[in-house]
């Protein structure tokens, strides 16, 4: 796989985990990643895209070579989640 070639999938989290078994032809050549952002955002008053902020994207990442980007999360189905209660 460090060929330069790439394959990507939004599946369920269990793939990544079949992948690890003895056998499969995936094993030990699926990683994961953040899902991929940008850098432009919509200003939904001009309906143009304009480059992200600290203000306009509280929430992006800041890269020194290509400043803010901002990214959605993805949540394969509905997503999986899991907390615990501190009342436990």
């Amino acid at each position: 796989m460090n060929d330069g070639s790439c394959a990507m999938t939004f599946m369920w989290g269990d793939l990544f985990r079949r992948s690890k078994a003895q056998g499969s032809i995936l094993h030990d050549k699926l990683g994961v990643a953040p899902t991929p952002g940008s850098e432009l955002v919509l200003d939904r008053e001009t309906g143009e895209l304009v480059p992200c902020t600290r203000e306009r994207c509280p929430y992006a990442k800041y890269y020194e070579d290509i400043g803010f980007v901002n990214s959605a999360p993805y949540a394969a189905n509905g997503g999986w989640g899991a907390a615990i209660s501190a009342n436990t």
